[in-house]
């Protein structure tokens, strides 16, 4: 990239203060221009299809369960292995906790099988992928993020969009979204023990 493809760019835009700032340290973008442009959300499209009391009837969750939800790949860098061992925490807890995944990805097999292992199956529904995410986030009550890395994660401005929080790592530019007691709450994405305690 140093060599080959920065020298043929004239300028850089990153959708997070973190993105760029990683970019500048990686790379001399002196004689380039630059620029924060912040990622948008189209509310029309992620405006929910189902209220929700029905999309909480239909998944056989009440009213007054405590539901995360987790949007996302259920691949290496969104730590679906994370994910379980966290809401394993919950459940301990508050074992009428319920999670709904929706996503798929390579790991799915694995996080099925983590998810037996730590005895929370009958905790977690699998939805699969699905054109309705804004149905779902806006049924739940809180938003679980366990990635490695981000840019701009546009999960999180869809569900605060939705009025819902997030739980998230403060990895990338999750901090552009995210402020600590007003949309959300960021954790130390090596201390599960934390999230845990924040998500519950």
């Amino acid at each position: 990239y140093a060599k080959l493809i920065m020298p043929q760019v004239d300028g850089i835009a990153a959708v997070s203060s973190a993105s760029l700032d990683g970019l500048k340290q990686l790379y001399d973008l002196a004689d380039k221009t630059v620029a924060q442009i912040p990622r948008g959300i189209d509310r029309q499209r992620i405006a929910p299809r189902r209220d929700r009391a029905t999309v909480r009837a239909a998944l056989g969750d009440s009213e007054s369960t405590p539901v995360v939800v987790f949007v996302g790949s259920l691949t290496p860098e969104k730590r679906p292995d994370r994910l379980a061992r966290v809401f394993a925490g919950v459940v301990k807890q508050l074992p009428e906790a319920r999670l709904w995944v929706v996503g798929d990805g390579p790991l799915r097999a694995e996080f099925e099988q983590l998810v037996d292992d730590l005895g929370i199956t009958g905790s977690v529904s699998l939805i699969g992928t699905s054109d309705e995410v804004g149905s779902f986030l806006g049924a739940a009550d809180v938003l679980a993020l366990t990635s490695d890395t981000e840019g701009l994660p546009g999960v999180i401005l869809e569900a605060a969009c939705l009025g819902v929080p997030a739980v998230a790592t403060d990895v990338g530019g999750v901090s552009d979204a995210v402020t600590t007691g007003k949309t959300g709450i960021l954790v130390d994405p090596d201390d599960e023990a934390a999230f845990t305690t924040q998500l519950s």
